[in-house]
């Protein structure tokens, strides 16, 4: 006696391209295998990846599993660069600050010591080293 053969019909194989989409989508990683789908669908794997449009469907899974935790990723990494931005933004805000506060105490010491604006604006004398190094120049 012979054992009754099943065949994969049009509409079985549309039913199995759905099944791996929502096996997909019940894993916690977006991934169906092989395996998993032999129990579902009672067929084997050889004789589901002899059509295309479900091995094609498998692929696409599998594939958009690896996407999305390459999305995920990228995205982690770019919220802790995110991150480690706004605490450097912070403390540069801070430091700022420190030195508004620094250049305000300076120029109200300087103005009550006689100081005029134009001579905090003069421009610093040069050193020792660059004056011998600006005479060899004219030499």
């Amino acid at each position: 006696m012979k054992k009754e053969q099943k065949q994969i019909t049009a509409a079985l194989e549309q039913d199995f391209c759905k099944l791996i989409v929502i096996l997909a989508a019940r894993s916690g990683k977006n991934k169906v295998t092989w395996k998993e789908l032999e129990q579902e669908t009672g067929f084997t794997r050889q004789a589901l990846s002899k059509k295309e449009a479900i091995v094609k469907a498998y692929k696409e899974a599998n594939q958009s599993s690896n996407i999305l935790e390459d999305i995920g990723r990228r995205a982690e990494e770019t919220q802790s660069k995110l991150d480690k931005i706004k605490e450097e933004n912070i403390k540069l805000k801070k430091l700022l600050a420190d030195y508004d506060e620094t250049f305000v105490r300076w120029f109200a010491n300087a103005t009550s010591r006689g100081m005029s604006i134009e001579e905090l604006e003069a421009p610093l004398p040069h050193s020792m080293k660059t004056k011998a190094r600006l005479k060899d120049l004219k030499k």
